[in-house]
């Protein structure tokens, strides 16, 4: 562990320690201790400097000549080879003849040999000749005397020589990696606070603003908080808190009780782990569930006699009660919902004359109601609307989750400072609590008057919410419609992995019985589907009014004083800050029309406008245009109410549309503006863009079904050779592309993470399948599709990204619009197969509906006769959303904070819960469970600080292999591996094309290696008698079947690859090694390998006695093909191809593992086809026995962090100052306005099908898509 040298404190990583030394007051007094003693040791010529200072200096970088870049003219396709290059901007290494590696830094990372005006300028002056501080050691301080006095002359003349500080190690061959693959890290330590002076408020009141800042760490990155925070939480997040896929971070309860205590109501520790183990397992009978009750067994505190006599059924129902709390229970209630339903009945004169006559009558006998409505109104009860406390679980969370100690209780703005000094800093985006929305809302609360006689840390929770209707059962239509609450102040990381417990349950939103259809129809009411509409509205506003109930409001108004987990006592003030839903909950929540006029929730523009997506009018009137929940549009909802509820006008009604209709509003009083208007809330603010279902549900869904039914018209030739192509395409990643389906045309059963792998490999799939010119547009509007998705997905925004994502959004709705007005006029499209059969089950629903309303009667039976012509739509509200995500990461973040996939994800706990219950009454049975869970954890929590902790439950979370491992740039295994003896080797393989010069080619590798040349494709030609040199351990070399690629992510998460060669997954990048074009433009970034096998060799070099293991992988290089314009200036994916055997720059070869940056996915170029051109007959290197394919395409949106490698703006990348940047690549002009073409007849691919229905075979269980928890994309890869 590293240990400070001046106040001994220990730290866990070496960034920690680096951090702390810049500001240890020890380090600093023994520094100047040293420096005063050496300046009176030089006085008195004691010691000559020179020797004191003596040390090896670093070399400056050796300049390399450059060969050439990998790029010849071959037939087919021009591509780079491997050849040698000039030198990089990367650290020259070479080894000394002691074995040890010597690092030569260049220029630009070496401090300058002389500082101006530096105290130290006279010490290290010797002769004339400067010696820099970097080439320096500065002695350590003597001791002292024991009387502690100040040192004479006679004791310094006595005094012993300083010690030497011990010495640094130069790096080893294994620690090359860690000089350019930084670990990630947390913010730099705070800066002296800079105090400004804000505007007078008030009379006299000065209020001071105190901008605090930190210092940038190593990537850049620097915050700037509003006040002085409290404590920063992620400054000292351990190593595997920022690794991908890990679990959450968690913090050790500190207040311990005794175990009895703990456990209670268990009445010893056998039933405790037993429950424990019964309450966190599956639901399955699995190998993890009966491992996991094995180690409960074999537990030493385990005893099954303990177990006789135990009513775990009563303990359940008291751990339900969650008795144990100190806030009264758990927090849920149950309570009864009354809804107002209009009876639809207008007073005439005939009414008004018999309600005088009943009012006249009511008061002659005494009996008038005074509370009684003037117009009959119908109140229908909705019982047992199980709902929890919002305050009750913000109190539950901040004193008692151990998980509140990482809660960010202040905003800041970060900033990125680029590589380039001489660029600006920049602002990022990323967390909730990071974001402008945080910051206001901190503000806000600053700037008003505290309560009185309190000077507590005035702080703010703020609330995400999230609900959606969803399947619980796999037959059958048992549904439930949870909400679930998020807290802001947590780390988007920790809220995406339904592990953390972040997810707290809210209620259980409550839909209309089937029943109430008869109660209307008892009551002389037709149960219109307006009136059903309006009704379900009622309710689900109710249920909010519920929520936000006045103990909310108190904590909204003036806060709650809480003592959090990190032990300071803070008043907390509720915040509501976003609610993500699907469209048709958006609606709902907002009070507005579904699919009305004017669609979209945040603006009143109209559907004939959304075509227009990214142009100037499109901009304008959703700032003009906005919505607000202000006075004008609740008196218009409160007129339209009148009209229902005084004047018996139906929900529909002219009159009630007069009011409502143009702006699609709803005659429904809202929860949210009722309660929180007050408090200037904006609740068409809160309802946030969701990628999910209206990108890759939405607008590619309805992309990708157009362009299949295109296919369609070409013949079922085409469609057949689309599957194919898809069938073909490789995996990559643990589960980042899987293999698709074998009818991807169908489109059967899939949800929005197979439309996500769909849009990231479609590009080479439709390559050619459709005529000229529309080939090349659909190819155009792919590649700013699939850019688009990628960027508005990213975790981590800087200005310039955005900036790119607001291009890209121009440039996206231009293509969607000629596709719209060009490309589909020119097919016939119908209905496909699936489309077809699915409105014939449509259509039977509704005959047997009819039928039943009709009492019996047969209804008409209009089977459709064929498949209906279908159109490309652009007004649908989802492809408006799209114009909104630029805005809204600025001003909440990036978009996975707030995605529905959070929510998604929590639906898999729900279902499971439902599982393990008996299917009745599941409401409270869900609740139930969700108590148990919630204490058990508790209770492990408790033990585990207590040092008893109950076995580990890891079955939901994926293993990203050893923490420690996870910090080394690479992975190969330590073993033996298989032996492969190079003689018999050599020998087997002699015919095989990819063998040749297999031997002396490796040699020459490992001896460049050795002597420090270790740039890629820079390897020099070696003479006979040196490579002699070089000899194997007993004349073999060892295989393995993988290596793991640990690399730092563009958000400053480590995360690894797996490389396998006798799978898919088995193609990596590495840096280029090219000099600048001839024009001065830098050369393509990356160059390519397909990894062949994984090596490593006992090496023995000149005189060593002892072998030293060098690992290397045998790669296959791939090739840019030079005659393919590829990137975002041409709108393609970029292209690559095999390097020709007889190639100079060489076919083959051999890579250092610590030269990968990671692995890469190439998909082929169907188009282009195979070829046996490029090699001669082999059985190891060829794609297979009929070829390789002429050209792969480079998938650079298959993740984020390969995007933004590409477009070269990853905080976390660390791309060195001249790294070339894509920025600007996508500039398209701003369109004005647009107006739609007149409408034109399609040229007739194909004649309309006309097949029967009873011909297409579809079963009615196969379901188009589902909003449930199978509609998670990879990688949360989350």
């Amino acid at each position: 562990m590293p240990v400070c040298d001046g106040c001994n404190k220990v730290y866990a990583q070496e960034s920690h320690l680096s951090r702390h030394t810049k500001t240890c007051e020890g380090i600093a007094e023994n520094a100047r201790k040293s420096f005063s003693l050496s300046r009176q040791l030089r006085r008195l010529g004691r010691i000559n400097p020179a020797k004191i200072l003596k040390r090896r200096r670093l070399d400056s970088a050796a300049s390399g000549s450059s060969v050439g870049a990998r790029s010849h003219d071959i037939p087919q396709s021009s591509r780079a080879g491997p050849g040698s290059a000039s030198t990089s901007s990367h650290d020259q290494r070479r080894f000394d003849d002691d074995n040890s590696l010597e690092i030569r830094q260049s220029s630009r990372y070496r401090a300058s040999s002389h500082r101006e005006d530096s105290p130290f300028d006279d010490m290290f002056q010797l002769d004339g000749q400067d010696i820099s501080m970097d080439d320096a050691q500065i002695p350590s301080p003597p001791r002292t005397s024991s009387t502690g006095s100040e040192m004479t002359r006679d004791d310094v003349e006595n005094a012993p020589l300083p010690e030497p500080n011990k010495r640094v190690r130069r790096p080893t061959q294994k620690a090359r990696a860690a000089l350019v693959d930084a670990l990630p890290e947390g913010p730099g330590a705070l800066e002296p606070a800079v105090h400004e002076t804000a505007p007078a408020v008030r009379r006299v009141v000065l209020r001071v603003s105190e901008k605090i800042r930190t210092t940038a760490n190593s990537f850049g990155l620097s915050r700037e908080y509003q006040l002085r925070p409290t404590c920063i939480p992620d400054m000292d997040l351990p190593f595997e808190v920022r690794v991908a896929d890990s679990d959450s971070p968690h913090t050790k309860v500190t207040q311990k009780r005794a175990i009895a205590d703990i456990i209670f109501p268990y009445p010893n520790i056998s039933s405790f782990l037993f429950g424990y183990w019964y309450r966190k397992g599956s639901d399955k009978k699995t190998k993890g569930e009966r491992k996991a009750l094995v180690d409960v067994m074999l537990d030493p505190r385990f005893d099954s006699r303990d177990l006789r006599g135990v009513n775990f059924d009563r303990i359940d129902e008291q751990i339900a009660t969650d008795i144990q709390s100190p806030w009264g229970g758990n927090g849920w209630r149950t309570d009864t919902v009354v809804i107002e339903v209009p009876t639809g009945i207008k007073a005439t004169k005939a009414t008004k004359r018999k309600q005088a006559n009943a009012a006249q009558s009511a008061r002659r006998h005494d009996e008038v109601d005074p509370d009684a409505d003037k117009t009959p109104v119908h109140r229908f009860r909705v019982p047992n609307v199980h709902h929890r406390s919002l305050v009750h679980i913000l109190r539950s969370v901040i004193e008692e989750d151990p998980a509140s100690k990482y809660f960010h209780w202040h905003s800041y703005t970060e900033h990125w400072q680029p590589p380039d000094p001489a660029a600006l800093p920049e602002q990022v985006f990323g967390e909730m609590y990071a974001s402008e929305a945080f910051r206001k809302a901190e503000r806000e609360l600053l700037r008003s008057p505290p309560e009185p006689n309190c000077e507590l840390p005035r702080v703010i929770a703020g609330f995400m919410f999230w609900s959606d209707a969803t399947h619980v059962a796999q037959f059958g239509q048992s549904k439930l419609w949870p909400v679930y609450g998020y807290f802001a102040n947590q780390s988007k990381y920790t809220r995406c992995k339904p592990s953390s417990r972040a997810a707290h349950h809210v209620a259980f939103v409550e839909t209309l019985p089937d029943e109430f259809d008869d109660w209307l129809r008892r009551h002389g009411i037709n149960p219109t589907d307006p009136l059903l509409a309006h009704c379900r509205r009622e309710l689900f506003h109710a249920i909010w009014t519920l929520l936000l109930d006045g103990e909310f409001l108190e904590a909204y108004r003036h806060g709650i004083v809480l003592r959090c987990a990190d032990g300071i006592l803070r008043r907390v003030y509720l915040r509501i800050f976003t609610y993500s839903a699907d469209y048709p909950e958006k609606v709902l929540i907002a009070s507005i029309r579904d699919m009305g006029g004017c669609p979209c929730p945040r603006c009143k523009i109209r559907k004939d406008q959304i075509p227009g997506l990214a142009t100037s009018a499109d901009a304008a009137i959703r700032i003009d245009m906005a919505r607000h929940d202000d006075d004008a549009r609740r008196s218009k909802v409160s007129a339209a109410r009148q009209k229902i509820y005084k004047d018996g006008y139906v929900v529909n009604s002219d009159h009630v549309d007069d009011l409502l209709k143009a702006e699609s509003l709803v005659p429904t009083v809202n929860a949210f503006s009722e309660r929180l208007s007050s408090f200037r809330f904006d609740l068409f603010l809160m309802l946030v863009v969701d990628l999910m279902h209206e990108f890759e549900l939405g607008v590619w869904k309805a992309l990708l079904t157009h362009l299949v039914r295109i296919l369609h018209s070409l013949g079922r030739n085409t469609v057949l050779l689309f599957n194919e192509r898809f069938r073909q395409v490789p995996t990559f990643g643990r589960s980042t592309i899987r293999r698709f389906a074998h009818n991807v045309a169908d489109m059967k059963k899939l949800a929005a993470r197979d439309f996500e792998d769909i849009l990231q490999c479609c590009i080479p799939c439709f390559e050619g399948l459709l005529p000229s010119p529309h080939d090349e547009s659909v190819a155009d509007l792919l590649y700013l599709a699939t850019y688009w998705h990628s960027l508005a997905k990213l975790r981590m925004h800087t200005d310039s990204s955005l900036k790119v994502l607001d291009k890209v959004t121009v440039a996206f709705g231009q293509a969607i619009r000629h596709f719209a007005d060009v490309t589909c006029p020119a097919f016939d499209t119908v209905e496909t197969d699936a489309e077809y059969a699915s409105r014939g089950r449509a259509e039977r629903r509704r005959q047997q509906k009819a039928t039943e309303n009709s009492n019996g009667q047969a209804a008409s039976t209009n089977a459709p006769m064929g498949k209906r012509q279908r159109t490309f739509n652009l007004q649908t509200a989802k492809l408006h959303f799209l114009g909104d995500y630029g805005t809204q990461i600025r001003f909440f973040g990036t978009t996975d904070s707030y995605n529905t996939q959070i929510g998604e994800l929590e639906h898999r706990v729900v279902k499971k819960r439902h599982g393990r219950g008996s299917k009745k009454h599941v409401v409270p049975q869900l609740v139930k469970l969700d108590v148990n869970e919630t204490v058990h954890d508790r209770m492990a929590e408790e033990l585990a600080a207590a040092s008893s902790p109950p076995p580990a439950f890891k079955t939901d979370v994926e293993d990203v292999g050893n923490l420690e491992d996870m910090a080394r740039h690479h992975r190969i295994a330590a073993g033996v591996g298989e032996r492969i003896y190079l003689g018999d080797w050599v020998q087997e393989h002699r015919t095989d094309a990819a063998s040749k010069d297999f031997l002396p080619r490796l040699k020459s590798h490992l001896l460049a290696r050795l002597q420090g040349h270790v740039s890629v494709g820079d390897e020099p030609q070696f003479q006979p008698e040196e490579l002699s040199q070089i000899h194997f351990q007993s004349d073999c070399i060892h295989r393995h079947a993988t290596a793991t690629f640990n690399y730092t992510t563009y958000d400053l998460r480590r995360d690894q690859d797996t490389i396998n060669p006798s799978r898919d997954r088995r193609n990596v990048i590495v840096l280029s090694n090219e000099d600048r074009d001839d024009e001065g433009q830098p050369p393509h970034p990356f160059w390519y390998a397909r990894v062949l096998g994984i090596f490593h060799a006992n090496i023995l070099y000149r005189e060593d006695l002892k072998p030293r293991r060098m690992e290397f992988l045998w790669v296959r290089w791939f090739g840019r093909d030079l005659e393919w314009a590829g990137g975002p200036s041409a709108q393609r994916l970029d292209r690559v191809g095999y390097v020709p055997e007889d190639d100079v720059s060489g076919a083959f070869g051999f890579l250092d593992p610590a030269e990968v940056l990671r692995a890469c996915h190439l998909i082929p170029a169907f188009a282009l086809g195979r070829t046996k051109d490029l090699l001669g007959e082999s059985l190891l290197a060829r794609d297979s026995a009929h070829g390789d394919w002429t050209n792969y395409y480079i998938d650079r949106f298959v993740d984020r962090d390969m995007m933004m490698r590409y477009l070269g703006l990853g905080v976390g990348h660390h791309n060195p100052v001249g790294f070339p940047s894509e920025m600007d690549a996508i500039d398209p002009p701003l369109e004005q306005d647009y107006s739609a073409p007149p409408s034109k007849t399609p040229r007739s691919a194909m004649p309309t099908v006309n097949d029967p229905l009873e011909e297409i075979e579809v079963s009615d269980s196969e379901s188009e898509d589902t909003d449930d928890d199978d509609d998670i994309p990879d990688g949360y890869e989350f």
